[in-house]
């Protein structure tokens, strides 16, 4: 009697002991579990910081190429835009210079600007915008 009590206090000991060594091992093992999961999400998260910060990078990089390209284009259209007006006021400039040329063969005294009602008047205005004096003028002058 006295011996089953003993060896059935010795067993349940081992049990508890037992048990006990095996609660330590799970809340070791669980403990080491938490800390890989911790590293891996932290490994996780740092990539993915990595992988944001690249792409915001290159973000920023393909913008700026956008922007640069985009500028390129105004400047073209611009520099196109200012050979096509620069050929128009030509144009518009040359059929004026035409008009009033064809004006002036056709009809002169309307084209004089002060008032002259002949040919050589408006010779002489013209020669002494030039700093020239007409053949009259100077006729008197040595007179």
């Amino acid at each position: 009697m006295e011996e089953k009590r003993k060896r059935r206090g010795r067993e349940e000991e081992e049990k508890r002991k037992r048990r006990g060594r095996e609660e330590e091992e799970k809340r070791k093992r669980r403990g080491r579990e938490e800390e890989e999961k911790r590293k891996r999400r932290g490994r996780e998260e740092e990539e993915k910081r990595k992988r944001r910060g690249r792409e915001e990078e290159e973000k920023r990089k393909r913008r700026g190429r956008e922007e640069e390209e985009e500028e390129k284009r105004r400047e073209e259209e611009k520099r196109k835009r200012r050979g096509r007006e620069g050929r128009e006021e030509k144009r518009k400039k040359r059929k004026r210079r035409g008009r009033e040329e064809e004006e002036k063969r056709k009809n002169p005294k309307t084209n004089n600007q002060k008032g002259e009602t002949s040919p050589s008047q408006v010779q002489e205005r013209t020669l002494n915008q030039k700093g020239l004096c007409s053949l009259e003028y100077s006729e008197q002058l040595w007179q």
